[in-house]
């Protein structure tokens, strides 16, 4: 992982989804859309994915737009990001409407 920090936005969905993460990959090249999802104090971290409807089924199916090395590598990132997330969280957390209100001034 790169060197630079996470950068997290608080999202006030009225749903799970508490924050979005942007993730240095490597100096310079950020990857935005990991979603931090919180229910019952328990974190739940997702990479980039979209989310379809199976015509078959009729399910919800999610699809990752990352493909990690191997399973451990996955986990090692989700760890990352939820641990920074904790310690955000712990800090106080700008909304995105605060850093749209600073963008506009």
């Amino acid at each position: 992982m790169a060197s630079d920090s996470i950068q997290f936005y608080k999202i006030d969905s009225g749903t799970d989804l508490v924050a979005v993460a942007e993730v240095p990959l490597f100096r310079g090249v950020y990857l935005r859309g990991w979603y931090i999802y919180e229910r019952d104090g328990k974190v739940t971290v997702l990479p980039p994915h979209k989310t379809y409807r199976d015509p078959a089924s009729g399910e919800d199916r999610i699809w990752s737009l990352l493909q990690f090395e191997s399973k451990e590598t996955e986990r090692r990132w989700l760890e990352k990001v939820e641990e920074e997330y904790l310690r955000w969280a712990r800090r106080g957390a700008a909304s995105l409407a605060d850093l749209e209100g600073q963008i506009s001034e």
